[in-house]
């Protein structure tokens, strides 16, 4: 088999299953890309869909976060994020920080 698995995953990722017309998608990969489709193993796929599952659980709960973040700061006081986060009563104060960090805007 030629090529690696790293090269096939890149490959499957880029058409990825939301492209709402495949074979348009497949269409569009350069030659040597689709020459890397007829490489795929079955451990490919099982891993692309893997990360597809982490990538939807991702966007889950960064839209939760989000969405819990913007009901806890809609009407505190302040002109950005920090400050409407740090006006917040002290427990919530530590929720909103979580939603932060589980986005990963702050490390």
């Amino acid at each position: 088999m030629h090529g690696d698995r790293a090269e096939r995953l890149r490959v499957l990722l880029s058409v990825g299953p939301w492209a709402s017309d495949p074979e348009r998608a497949i269409g569009e990969l350069p030659p040597e890309d689709l020459h890397v489709l007829g490489e795929l193993e079955k451990d490919d796929l099982m891993l692309a869909s893997a990360c597809y599952e982490v990538e939807v659980e991702l966007r889950d709960r960064g839209c939760a976060a989000v969405s819990e973040l913007a009901d806890m700061i809609g009407s505190s006081p302040g002109s950005d994020l920090g400050e409407r986060v740090l006006a917040l009563p002290e427990p919530e104060v530590f929720r909103a920080i979580g939603c932060v960090l589980d986005l990963g805007w702050i490390d």
